[in-house]
């Protein structure tokens, strides 16, 4: 999928530059929906033993968000924490606009959030076979990255590095099989 754009502007740019009211932002970001944009809202929260520090993680965490690939629009909301036996719980609901569904999917793998509300587009999201292919191919590098760090946790140094070697060559495969993909 290309570049986002109204007229001559780039829809990213448009967004990054402002826009008027909220009418024009809802308008924007549906005309961006037409075009394979996704809306949704994340959920997500976390917890710790300080109420102060817990917040501090989610507004970290939103201001990353705003920088990842594909991130059209990006704002979230974080609700006063509450004490729960020793621990605090901060909850944040960000909207977001992603270019296209792979980046939300990305997104959603590497954020984790609780849970995930679809906005727009409100009927059906209609992705091709390549960026199926994409999907799958970087749902299955960030599960196999969360797996390595889990593996490696409890592993010798001799293993570990065994285990890079391993992973590196899976990799190479991995990569050759993207470009093949990408050439038919």
């Amino acid at each position: 999928m290309g570049l986002l754009s109204f007229g001559k502007k780039p829809v990213e740019q448009i967004i990054k530059e402002g826009v008027k009211n909220e009418a024009e932002l809802k308008h924007l970001i549906s005309e961006a929906c037409t075009k394979g944009a996704i809306h949704a809202k994340l959920f997500i929260d976390a917890h710790g033993p300080e109420k102060k520090p817990t917040e501090d993680v989610l507004v970290e965490l939103i201001a990353s968000l705003t920088k990842e690939k594909g991130v059209l629009f990006c704002k979230g909301e974080i609700e006063s924490s509450m004490e729960t036996e020793k621990l605090y719980s901060a909850f944040s609901t960000i909207e977001i606009v992603t270019a296209n569904f792979n980046h939300l999917v990305n997104i959603f793998l590497k954020y984790a959030p609780a849970s995930i509300e679809l906005i727009e587009p409100h009927d059906k999201i209609t992705i091709s076979a390549q960026e199926a292919q994409d999907i799958l191919l970087d749902a299955s590098q960030n599960t196999q990255q969360y797996s390595s760090f889990v593996l490696q946790s409890s592993m010798t140094e001799e293993q570990k590095a065994d285990f890079q070697e391993r992973l590196k060559r899976k990799a190479e495969h991995g990569a050759k099989m993207r470009e093949g993909a990408e050439k038919k």
